[in-house]
């Protein structure tokens, strides 16, 4: 039912244009080239079919590339090890098998800051077409609680660490919540 709702206003709102933007991707400059190729990308063009081309295969994109395109740009995009050319996006948090990924408050240079918008904007895409065109572009990427809240524009708590980062709660927060910090003009409850 939401989703119903959500697709049809989408439409509605933001036609789909017509056409297809053609991406000419090497394997091994994937990020790079992504990033590059969607630089200087209007909204409309966001919104329309994207077909991939691998510099050096022969392939037509029946699904199949841009899938794989996703899947492999998801998982270097957010991954929390250092890049070459931008850094430590995001950082791990938790313990657990899924790692949740937050962003790395640390990365604060210009061109980080076009990573972090070119990474919101694939995330976005992703999310436009699978409601949209019912394309199905999975990110391999599980956000924190505190994260998702954000995007959402709710109000995020302490408590929203008790799933995000257990270990951390229990350490820090947990002990400030049972102990007595009021003179350290935090307001934590």
């Amino acid at each position: 039912m939401r989703r119903g709702v959500l697709q049809r206003f989408l439409t509605r709102k933001v036609p789909s244009p017509s056409g297809a933007q053609v991406l000419r991707i090497r394997r091994n400059r994937l990020v790079t080239d992504a990033f590059e190729n969607a630089a200087g990308l209007s909204d409309a063009a966001w919104r329309q079919e994207w077909q991939i081309r691998f510099e050096g295969e022969q392939g037509v994109d029946w699904g199949g590339l841009q899938r794989e395109f996703f899947t492999v740009l998801g998982r270097e995009l957010f991954d929390a090890k250092k890049h070459e050319g931008r850094g430590t996006l995001f950082k791990k948090m938790g313990s657990q098998s899924a790692v949740l990924i937050h962003p790395n408050g640390d990365a604060s240079d210009e061109k980080q800051i076009r990573y972090f918008t070119f990474a919101g904007k694939v995330l976005a895409k992703c999310l436009y077409d699978s409601l949209v065109k019912n394309s199905h572009h999975l990110l391999p990427v599980h956000f924190t609680r505190s994260l998702f809240k954000y995007l959402l524009g709710s109000p995020i708590s302490f408590y929203d660490f008790e799933t995000d980062d257990p270990q951390l709660f229990k350490s820090k927060v947990h002990f400030m919540l049972q102990s007595e910090v009021d003179g350290a003009g935090l307001d934590l409850r």
